[in-house]
């Protein structure tokens, strides 16, 4: 992670600072000193000196040049107020008392409602070997060490042409940013908050202080130097919370759309009198009131008539994996394509774009629905198949693995032909492809 073009790597050593991570962290330093003095080099490089590597920057300025620099600080501030232990006496790099992992931190034990066993791992600096998940002994069952990959590197606080994180782009406020819902997480993980309810301390009002603006964009997954996951992390948060305080009408109506989604299409006028909504500011206000949804905003339209209003169509869009594995007589490959709550129920336009497309292309296009012969069939999240990625907005881990499942058995036989399986959602796309990794699939 660095500057490729001008051919600078930064490298991150395996260092574990809660073992003997601080003195190899003291004996690379020292090392890398003697050969930027060697060559004459700024130690620093572009970045402030700071705590860790105050010690080091003395004989770049020369005896003199630090004497005076000491004598401006001690006359602007004699106590040493402001911004202390920077360039004028700084402290050892390796003093244990500035530590984020002090000698005294110690992960709480906690069973987290995600499988965070691929960070439970233990690495060896020397042959770079990675121990097998569930092997590093973290309490958090390997929660813990995921919130530790932020490294306070501050890549999150930029302003430049990415996406990470806009929630702090918009408050300035460091709590809003992935680096301080993570070090907020660890303090809660190590029992350094002060949480009223010890049993819940990932459903702590401190820890919803700074969650409840995360927007679960991922953007911090795919930009952030170390990889935190901010949106896998606010799903524990909020499993935690609502476990916690239970409930509220709008959790309610997030989570189950799916499931009342089809009732409110199928009721000749209901659509059309919920849509009434947006046009009159009364119903909005109240709604607000009672749901926490703000009036300003217009919600998606109900339609009566909606992607699964054909039956007799949708059921041309039904082939097993075996004959979508396989070029027909006329040369047309196979696709699943999933037809999700949002784009089914409110947008159906969508949905029927991508078949005229995907069949002008050549495609025979597979729509997952339910078979509604089965006995065995489960009406887990709604009459069609869903993600569960509404049941995860609201904290309901367990019932969004029970939908998710059912779909995941579905493309089982698809997937294991290499079928290739597209959507038009983002978000339950991502359900499929990274948090059913963390959810048992």
């Amino acid at each position: 992670y660095a500057h490729a073009s001008v051919g600078t790597l930064h490298v991150r050593p395996i260092l574990d600072m809660r073992r003997d991570g601080a003195q190899k962290m003291r004996a690379v330093a020292e090392e890398a000193s003697a050969l930027v003095r060697k060559y004459k080099g700024a130690y620093s490089g572009e970045h402030g000196d700071g705590l860790c590597r105050g010690e080091w920057i003395s004989w770049q300025f020369g005896p003199k040049i630090t004497e005076a620099l000491g004598e401006i600080k001690y006359a602007f501030d004699p106590k040493g107020l402001f911004n202390p232990g920077k360039i004028i006496d700084p402290p050892k790099m390796d003093d244990a008392s500035n530590f984020r992992f002090p000698p005294s931190y110690k992960v709480i034990p906690l069973q987290p409602a995600l499988d965070w066993s691929a960070w439970n791992v233990q690495n060896n600096p020397v042959t770079e070997e990675t121990s097998a998940p569930g092997t590093g002994g973290d309490p958090a069952m390997g929660l813990a060490k995921a919130v530790e990959m932020c490294n306070n590197n501050g890549h999150c606080r930029k302003f430049d042409a990415e996406v990470m994180c806009p929630s702090y782009r918009v408050t300035r406020d460091e709590k809003h940013l992935t680096r301080g819902r993570a070090n907020t997480l660890r303090l809660a993980l190590s029992n350094q908050l002060d949480i009223k309810d010890e049993s819940s301390p990932l459903g702590s009002d401190a820890i919803k202080e700074v969650m409840e603006l995360c927007v679960s964009c991922k953007a911090c997954r795919r930009e952030c130097p170390t990889g935190v996951d901010m949106a896998k992390m606010k799903i524990e948060f909020l499993s935690a919370y609502k476990k916690r305080v239970g409930h509220s009408l709008r959790d309610l109506a997030v989570a189950y759309l799916p499931k009342y989604a089809p009732m409110i299409s199928s009721i000749p006028g209901l659509p059309a009198l919920l849509n009434l909504r947006n046009h009159i500011s009364l119903i909005a206000k109240l709604q607000e009131k009672f749901m926490g949804i703000s009036a300003q905003r217009s919600l998606p339209v109900w339609k009566s008539n909606n992607f699964w209003s054909n039956k007799k169509q949708n059921a041309s869009y039904q082939f097993t994996a075996a004959e979508l594995a396989h070029v027909d007589q006329h040369g047309n490959k196979g696709v699943v394509l999933l037809a999700d709550t949002f784009n089914a129920y409110f947008e159906d336009e969508n949905l029927r774009a991508a078949l005229d497309v995907l069949k002008a292309a050549g495609y025979r296009v597979h729509i997952p629905q339910k078979n509604k012969s089965a006995s065995n069939t489960v009406n887990t999240c709604s009459k069609e198949f869903c993600c569960g990625r509404t049941y995860l907005a609201a904290g309901m881990v367990d019932k969004a693995k029970a939908s998710l499942d059912e779909l995941v058995n579905h493309l089982a036989p698809y997937a294991e032909k290499g079928v290739p399986i597209i959507g038009l959602e983002p978000s339950c796309l991502f359900t499929l492809k990274d948090e059913a990794l963390v959810m048992g699939f």
